[in-house]
């Protein structure tokens, strides 16, 4: 049995001179693939860089918000003495943790404040109206406000690194249940 033989390529037209071999890339196409391999390499680096900023970041705001969320409970749990010293605590100071000196906190007390009837209304507040209803109304919505801003107070936690002065605020109302809930008026109309 005969082998098949192989042809070789002729380099050399008749002529004497070279023939170019098409079977390879050129240059500007090799530049042109190691740009776009650049680009997209470049790309994901860069990406994964700001997912990991990203994820210590979270990581971060997990922490804070757990501790919050605990002082929060604790807060309610067991509450402060409702009344205006709750108010006049002084800004922007922290309290370091005894366990933890990486974290401090602070605790901002707000009263919940109803707007009069007739703002909420759109009234003149100075308008006196003759209409019996209309004043029932206003002496009912005065002692529901009057109750629901002595009973409702409004708590926020602020906690925050030490070192990065990163911080996480959380909000929750807190009810005063040791208030008594007095309600006047309307039977002397």
């Amino acid at each position: 049995m005969k082998k098949p033989m192989l042809k070789q390529k002729k380099f050399l037209k008749k002529s004497g001179s070279k023939q170019i071999s098409q079977s390879g890339f050129t240059l500007i196409e090799v530049l042109i693939a190691m740009t776009i391999f650049a680009v997209f390499s470049f790309s994901a680096t860069v990406l994964l860089g700001e997912n990991k900023s990203d994820s210590l970041q979270m990581r971060q705001e997990s922490v804070l918000e757990d501790i919050a969320t605990e002082l929060i409970n604790q807060a309610i749990a067991a509450p402060p003495e409702f009344s205006k010293a709750l108010l006049l605590s002084p800004a922007n100071e922290y309290t370091k943790f005894e366990e933890n000196k990486a974290y401090e906190y602070r605790y901002e007390w707000h009263e919940f404040k109803i707007p009069d009837l007739s703002k909420i209304q759109g009234q003149d507040p100075n308008e006196q109206s003759d209409n019996q209803n209309d004043q029932v109304n206003k002496i009912v919505f005065d002692n529901i406000k009057a109750n629901l801003e002595l009973q409702i107070w409004q708590l926020t936690v602020i906690v925050r690194e030490v070192d990065s002065k990163f911080s996480y605020d959380l909000t929750t109302w807190v009810l005063d249940k040791k208030h008594k809930v007095t309600f006047t008026g309307v039977g002397a109309q």
